[in-house]
């Protein structure tokens, strides 16, 4: 087994503070594909990854307070899922998890952005044509980290897990 998927896990940190460097689209291309090869639901794979890059598309998020700061991302990545497909939560969770993953890979930070947009998911729908029909459930920002990100205090193995039954 190879070490380097369990370094890349343990390097993955959320990044609100970019660099203004664009992210190539090869890299991108390589993030995208890591997330289109996520499990799916009886592998309906009923996703469309949406990606802004026009810095006056990005703008738009400056709008609204809770999401202003994802206007400095100089690329940023809307999950949409069809909500018709019993597990689209999932789905798009093991997506975005996969593009982060291979964005950290890369050398790039991302920021999984859910519980904002949540209030805001009309007018992105609007915004970025995504069909009434379908739901946005995250936006991811990437690029190049202005600084090395913290490592955030992880609960210990032993603190998590039980085995045969739940134990606090």
């Amino acid at each position: 087994m190879s070490q380097e998927f369990f370094d890349v896990a343990a390097q993955r940190r959320s990044v609100r503070q970019f660099r203004a460097d664009p992210v190539p689209d090869v890299d991108l291309k390589r993030m995208l594909d890591a997330a289109r090869l996520a499990p799916s639901g009886c592998n309906r794979q009923r996703w469309q990854f949406v990606v802004l890059r026009d810095p006056e598309a990005i703008a738009w998020f400056g709008d609204y307070p809770d999401m202003a700061w994802l206007q400095k991302a100089p690329a940023l990545v809307l999950f949409c899922l069809d909500p018709s497909t019993e597990y689209w939560r999932e789905d798009g969770s093991a997506a975005i998890q996969n593009f982060m993953l291979a964005a950290t890979a890369l050398g790039y930070g991302t920021c999984w952005v859910q519980g904002q947009i949540v209030p805001y998911e009309e007018q992105l729908r609007q915004r970025f044509g995504v069909p009434e029909e379908w739901r946005v459930l995250a936006a991811v920002p990437v690029g190049q980290p202005t600084a090395e990100p913290k490592m955030p205090k992880k609960k210990s193995l032993s603190d998590v897990l039980s085995f045969e039954q739940f134990e606090n």
